[in-house]
């Protein structure tokens, strides 16, 4: 954990780098179709990702309206052996209604000498983190499952990003092809992370 901390700042500075510089766009909300899509980096937000410890980290922009009674849920959900075992994090009654190039992102970093995998979630409001032990991994993948524009329809979740791991040597597969749905590599890994979002009515 004093790993992760020491890095922690940076990674928040990264964020609002990448949330200043998609600001500078188009201002008003043209549609109120939500969208989402991965966020492409300047040279030099990449850098200073490069220097934050991160293993990997992904950033999406969220563009739209939310109709009434309509809600977001952010969710981070782990998997064993294949096989959904709970949300870590999620997040649900979105104050907000409307966005423009809302940043969300992704981020694990794994610490070896700790056998514990630290894993970021950015939402509307600001970043979350837990951590989660990695004791038997010995080989770990991740990567954006998201990697093109798509729309959000209401009851059907779209997966962004995933970390996967087992201790065999070695996963086959790529999370890329998956496009936004569950991805079936994600069976074979003894320990599994994923990040999606769900748009979802509103509770009273």
């Amino acid at each position: 954990m004093k790993v992760f901390s020491k890095y922690f700042m940076l990674v928040i500075a990264v964020f609002m780098l990448a949330a200043c510089s998609t600001s500078k766009q188009n201002v008003a909300v043209k549609t109120t179709d939500l969208t989402i899509e991965p966020l492409k980096l300047s040279s030099k937000e990449k850098t200073l990702i490069s220097k934050t410890g991160l293993q990997f980290i992904q950033y999406y922009k969220l563009n739209g309206r939310l109709q009434k009674n309509e809600d977001l849920k952010l969710e981070l959900v782990k998997y064993e052996n294949g096989k959904n075992t709970g949300e870590l994090m999620s997040t649900s009654d979105e104050p907000k209604n409307t966005f423009h190039n809302e940043i969300l992102s992704f981020g694990t970093q794994l610490l070896q000498e700790e056998k514990e995998l630290n894993v970021l979630m950015g939402i509307p409001s600001g970043i979350s983190s837990t951590t989660q032990p990695v004791k038997n991994i010995s080989v770990s993948s991740y990567g954006s499952v998201l990697n093109k524009k798509i729309k959000l329809i209401k009851g059907k979740p779209v997966y962004l990003a995933a970390w996967m791991g087992t201790s065999k040597n070695a996963i086959s597969g790529n999370l890329e092809y998956a496009e936004g749905k569950f991805p079936n590599v994600m069976k074979q890994s003894e320990l599994a992370v994923v990040y999606k979002i769900t748009l979802v009515d509103r509770k009273k």
